[in-house]
């Protein structure tokens, strides 16, 4: 079970599930992904649902995938149950491609990799109503540092 409280929440989903099969799915108000350079956006809110169904540059998410990251926007607290899949591999940084991407971190193994590779130009989170940051580049920040991963977390990766 992973417990996301009232607003937003950038998070991993720890198995592949159809959405209809997430437990409490009615509890959010929608769930958005970056895939190859584009939204995704699915709610259980028929009427929200039909809208994203009108924008041409964004698909309907029809499924969870294990390595992706998600914006998940939620009207209370809530819990979602899933059935956590017994074979998932821990982030290789190799596979994140160039560009912006939006991945998960379901398993915690050495996330320090992240932080070490020097084509890593910035990872950012969402946590608890705040933004972190991490990144190479020397820039005046008032954004608080970023310096641990969670299991569940997810990320905004930029790779060079």
């Amino acid at each position: 079970y992973v417990t996301y409280e009232k607003g937003w929440s950038m998070t991993a989903l720890p198995n592949s599930n159809d959405m209809s099969n997430i437990d409490a799915i009615d509890n959010v108000q929608i769930i958005w992904d970056y895939t190859d350079g584009k939204w995704g956006a699915y709610s259980a809110k028929s009427e929200l649902q039909s809208e994203i169904g009108t924008l041409s540059n964004i698909h309907t998410i029809a499924s969870t995938s294990i390595n992706k990251g998600y914006w998940i926007l939620s009207d209370n607290s809530v819990t979602i149950g899933f059935k956590e899949d017994e074979n998932i591999s821990a982030l290789n940084i190799e596979q994140i491609p160039s560009g912006w991407s939006m991945i998960s971190v379901n398993k915690i193994d050495d996330v320090s990799s992240i932080f070490n590779d020097s084509n890593i130009v910035s990872v950012w989170t969402y946590k608890a109503g705040n933004w972190q940051l991490y990144t190479n580049l020397e820039v005046a920040s008032t954004i608080d540092a970023l310096t641990s991963l969670q299991k569940y977390d997810a990320i905004w990766v930029h790779k060079k």
